[in-house]
């Protein structure tokens, strides 16, 4: 014969089981919150070191960049005005630099958009002739130096791309995407600049 306790736990309904592992587990978890909150700090604090480790691998010795106007050899008109504005806004937003006079400034950054081409990448399903998006890209040369040494920190060829759809007014819908092209450019650059210094 079963005992009162055997009884007691066989008429256990499933919903007052179900409560009673919750509370169990729960109340096993109580004293292991602050250790998990500890733990989760630490996780915090060693990403945003990292992060704010990679951020600063430039030497401070040229971190001061002086941007002289984009030179424009493309024949595209108007990218040299954009490309900088882009350029010394992504300088500021990266971080890895900061922008500076030339009269204060360690390093000199240059750079002149060489050229602007475009391909087709995808064409019209009734019309496979017809190009129906293209891709643009934007070349340039660029030169990091020290204006102390005069010393070459970075020299290279930079493309940045982005896509155009196939319009009736084309010059106009290029003319729109020239902002995002000289973003991306922007973004390239100060990437190759400063991840020569890992």
């Amino acid at each position: 014969m079963n005992s009162k306790d055997d009884f007691i736990a066989e008429n256990v309904t499933v919903e007052q089981r179900g409560r009673f592992n919750d509370s169990f587990f729960a109340s096993l978890a109580k004293p292991l919150r602050p250790l998990r909150l500890k733990i989760l700090m630490a996780v915090v604090v060693a990403l945003t070191g990292c992060a704010y480790h990679l951020g600063t691998t430039v030497p401070q010795e040229v971190r001061n960049v002086y941007v002289p106007s984009v030179v424009n050899k493309s024949g595209e008109p108007g990218v040299d005005k954009v490309a900088t504005a882009s350029l010394q806004r992504e300088i500021q937003r990266e971080g890895s630099f900061t922008l500076s006079r030339k009269s204060s400034a360690t390093s000199r950054l240059n750079v002149t958009v060489t050229d602007v081409t475009m391909d087709a990448i995808s064409f019209m399903n009734e019309d496979p002739l017809t190009p129906s998006e293209y891709r643009l890209y934007i070349t340039a040369s660029v030169l990091l130096t020290d204006r102390r040494t005069d010393a070459i920190l970075y020299k290279g060829e930079v493309r940045g791309e982005t896509k155009l759809a196939a319009t009736q007014d084309f010059v106009s819908a290029k003319l729109a995407q020239l902002p995002a092209l000289c973003d991306d450019l922007a973004l390239r650059i100060v990437d190759a600049c400063a991840s020569t210094f890992w």
